[in-house]
């Protein structure tokens, strides 16, 4: 079983932690937040 993960204040179940626009789970240590959601890399300012 996979451990929680903290971010944003927040516990997720890591297939949840998903980037608010591809939807692709976000497995990078760093992440954007736009509008307080996680947003990966690729996707931020797009």
């Amino acid at each position: 079983m996979k451990s929680a993960i903290t971010a944003l204040n927040t516990k997720w179940h890591p297939d949840c932690f998903k980037c608010k626009k591809c939807k692709k789970v976000i497995e990078e240590e760093s992440f954007f937040v736009e509008g307080s959601r996680p947003v990966c890399g690729k996707c931020v300012g797009a």
